[in-house]
Order: C-alpha cells, then sequence, then structure tokens
C-alpha cells in the first residue's frame, strides 16, 4: 500500500455534534488525530460557496472560490441525513456528496447511511452509479478493520469494499491520468480494452459512458460529463464551461465507478479469486485453502499467480483497480488455462469464494445466492456471518 501524503486529512459533516464525534470515534486511531468535523451552522454557508461555484462553470464571470476545507480533504466522511442543517428546507449528503465532486477539491468520498442504517450484505452486488459517493456503508461499517488495512481479514469484508488510505492514492493517480488525456480520447481506448472485451460489453453498460455519436463504443472522456447517470445533473452538464482540472477529477471518480460496474460481473474483467474458483490450476499443484486463499488480496500490484501467460490478458493501467485484474475475455479467446483447454475436465469446486468475508470456504459451509447481475456467473456465494443483514433476503433462495 502506498498513500502520497503522511497525514491523512479528513472531513466529517454531520447536521449533529454528537454524531460526528461518534463517527470520529470509529475511525482508526491516526485518522482520528488529523479529523475536522463541520460545525452543523456551517453548513448551510459551505453549501452556499459549492452553489457558487456551480454557478460561475455556467458563466463567463471571474469568481476567487472561497476555500473550503473540503478543498483539502483526502477524505470526506458524510451522513445522509441532514434534515436538521440549520438554514436549509431539506438537504441530503448525497446532495452534498455531489456538490463536493463536482465542485471541490476534495479526494475520496464516504457516504454513510445512504441506503442501510445497519451492516448489511448487499446481495444483489449492483453498484450504485448513481450515487456521487465512492463507497456507500452504513456507519458502523467504519469500525471494520477490513476498511482501512490489507489482508488477513476475519469476519465480515465484503469483497467490493477498497482500502479507504490505498483508494485515497489510487485516486490522485487516476485524476493524473485523466488531467494527461484529451477530453476527445475515447474511454475504451484509453482505458485499452481490446476488441474481445469491447464485443462482449452489454450495451446497457456503453450506454452508461453518455456517447454523443451513434456508436456507444465511441464515448469519450468528455462524454462522462454530459452522461445521464455517470455525469452532471441538468444543464450543469451542457452548460458548464471546461474546467479541465476539475473535470479530471469528475471524469476520474464516475469512469472509477464504472469500471467497478463492469468488473462486478466477472465477465469481461475478472478478478484474482474469481479467476481462481473458475480455473484453479492457475494455482498449481495440490488444490488446498492456504494455496487459493492467496488470490484474496487487494493491491493494484499484486501477482496472485506466477502463470507467465496470463500477462499478456492482464489490465495494463493497474492504478485503475484496487486489485490484479485480467481480461477474461482474452483468457477465453488465447485459451490461456487448461481450464479453457479441455473445458470437458471437471473443476475442482470444493472451495468457493465468499463475498462477504472476501475469503474461500469449503462449498458445503457456504450459501449460494443469485445476485442481480446480467452475467453466466451471477451465482455468488456467502458465508453468513452473524449479526450481519443479508437483503434482498429472498436471493438466498434462488440459487
Amino acid at each position: 500500500m502506498t498513500v502520497s501524503k503522511n497525514k491523512v486529512e479528513v472531513v466529517i459533516l454531520d447536521d449533529e455534534e454528537n454524531v460526528e464525534k461518534a463517527i470520529v470515534s470509529r475511525l482508526p486511531v491516526p485518522m482520528r488525530k488529523n479529523s475536522k468535523a463541520i460545525k452543523p451552522e456551517d453548513i448551510a454557508p459551505m453549501v452556499k460557496e459549492l452553489g457558487l461555484r456551480a454557478a460561475a462553470v455556467r458563466s463567463s464571470a471571474k469568481r476567487d472560490p472561497k476555500l473550503l476545507p473540503l478543498d483539502t480533504a483526502d477524505l470526506f466522511i458524510v451522513d445522509y441525513d441532514l434534515v436538521r442543517a440549520q438554514n436549509e428546507d431539506y438537504l441530503t449528503g448525497e446532495t452534498v456528496a455531489y456538490l463536493a465532486r463536482c465542485y471541490s477539491n476534495c479526494g475520496v468520498i464516504v457516504a454513510l447511511n445512504q441506503f442501510h442504517r445497519q451492516s448489511t450484505f448487499d446481495l444483489t452486488l449492483r453498484p450504485q452509479l448513481d450515487s456521487f459517493a465512492d463507497l456507500n456503508i452504513a456507519a458502523d461499517d467504519l469500525k471494520n478493520s477490513g476498511l482501512w488495512k490489507h489482508a488477513p481479514w476475519s469476519g465480515y469484508r465484503p469483497w467490493s469494499w477498497p482500502v479507504i488510505p490505498e483508494l485515497i492514492d489510487l485516486l490522485e493517480k487516476r485524476i493524473a491520468d485523466v488531467a494527461k488525456a484529451d477530453s476527445a480520447d475515447r474511454v475504451l481506448e484509453f482505458l485499452g480494452f481490446p476488441a474481445s472485451a469491447i464485443e462482449r460489453l452489454p450495451t446497457a453498460s456503453l450506454e452508461l459512458l453518455g456517447s454523443q455519436e451513434s456508436k456507444v463504443e465511441r464515448a469519450t472522456l468528455g462524454d462522462i460529463i454530459r452522461s445521464s447517470t455517470l455525469g452532471l445533473r441538468g444543464r450543469e452538464a451542457t452548460d458548464r464551461k471546461p474546467r479541465p482540472d476539475q473535470d479530471a477529477r469528475i471524469v476520474a471518480a464516475r469512469l472509477s465507478a464504472w469500471l467497478n460496474f463492469v468488473l462486478v460481473s466477472q465477465d469481461v474483467l475478472v478478478d484474482a479469486p474469481h479467476l481462481a474458483q473458475r480455473c484453479p490450476s492457475l494455482i498449481g499443484g495440490k488444490l488446498t485453502a492456504s494455496a487459493i486463499g492467496n488470490t484474496c488480496k487487494l493491491g493494484s500490484n499484486q501477482k496472485a499467480f506466477k502463470a507467465a501467460s496470463l500477462t499478456k490478458a492482464r489490465f495494463a493501467k493497474s492504478h485503475w483497480f484496487d486489485r490484479p485484474v485480467w481480461f477474461w475475455t482474452e483468457i477465453e479467446r488465447e485459451r490461456l488455462t487448461s481450464e479453457l483447454q479441455d473445458p470437458w475436465n471437471s473443476v475442482d469446486d470444493r472451495l468457493v469464494f465468499c463475498e462477504d468475508s472476501s475469503q474461500f470456504k469449503a462449498r458445503t459451509s457456504s450459501k449460494a445466492f443469485q445476485s442481480d447481475l446480467i452475467s453466466p456467473y451471477r451465482t455468488r456465494f456467502v458465508s453468513r456471518v452473524a449479526g450481519i443483514d443479508y437483503q434482498p433476503a429472498h436471493r438466498l433462495a434462488l440459487a
């Protein structure tokens, strides 16, 4: 793990000071010492400043923005319920997350309690693309060490979660990558998608990129700003004057969300544990819990497999993911594993990857569920951790 700054600046926002203190208490000790809570009476002035910035980028008038704590925050944590914010009729954390992403220089945004108010595993596995937060969790999840450090983990630790300190660093690298590119560059070429992957991408996924041309696969980096799902809202998308630095921050964050949306299906892209479960020959030798468990590690530069043949299928821009990722379509096309070379041989599936604990367990002690993904790999497994709510519960009965 690499973090660009020695100290991570954390900004916390809630409309009640006692809740803000509770949020701080859930953070790792080093981060508590460098956190700043926005006072409830300062929420309205902050939102007003962000609104003025939004208005300024739609006009030719020059305006020097007032510096906000968000502008230097590496991590911004915002609670969804802000109904008690002074001088605000109705304000939500999602609105603040949107304004923060589009009109401030803040880093990673974590939203609390928007979709669940207790630790809940979402059995649909469907990413919340319409949220401008980089991560949506319950407030109690902040106490989970799996959010803050790399493996080994124990108990509840969803595989979809990032390691937040590393994500802070990766987001800055993605922003720099976009800033060096031209807004007219096509997204799929910028990311290095091969033809096999582009052909497999569902039209519904490509449409999210907001292409202004007749072919959805021709979407550009600039189109993301105007995307009805990933981009800015209403006339902000169409009337916005180009702001290269700010636009790069928006595109980097929203393109990251789209890539995770593509990855979760494990059909076009595939990560290490799902590839290991599908092609256990990559582990080599006897398949054991210890050997296959080594694939359950985050880190964009992790080397999960020894097979040199996989190198040609590796997603080259490693900083766009927080884990090693390969193009499954290229692995299939090149038949890079023995399972693909001899598909009639049965695969050893005594061990299965559990999405809720980020580890392999015996199939007999795991529970299958049917996700909501459009993918041949929609059936997944959980270990059913005590004290965690699994929703929608009926999906456990569909597999």
